[in-house]
């Protein structure tokens, strides 16, 4: 047998959840979201905005370390070449 609710149904359990009853989140069992009373929509959107305000901060500092350790290596690479090449030049002109 399959038990078929109908929407008084279920508002009426919600406020019988006590847990939920007094708080401005409620979940809906069939999606599994998590809706938000329309009382705490702005502060929900304030509290998303300002953590992805914070990742984006923290992601350009990360993009720009990684741009200065980049350049550090593009450097002591370019100073490797020059002393291979130095090396070179000096031990063929002491052997000829």
């Amino acid at each position: 047998m399959d038990t078929i609710l109908t929407p008084e149904e279920i508002d009426s359990a919600r406020a019988l959840n006590w847990p939920q009853s007094g708080s401005g989140f409620t979940l809906d069992p069939a999606t599994g979201a998590l809706i938000v009373s329309p009382t705490l929509d702005r502060k929900v959107r304030k509290a998303l905005r300002r953590e992805a305000r914070r990742m984006v901060c923290h992601l350009y500092l990360t993009k720009a370390q990684l741009d200065a350790e980049s350049l550090w290596l593009k450097g002591k690479r370019a100073l490797l070449h020059l002393a291979e090449r130095f090396s070179r030049n000096f031990f063929q002109s002491v052997a000829d």
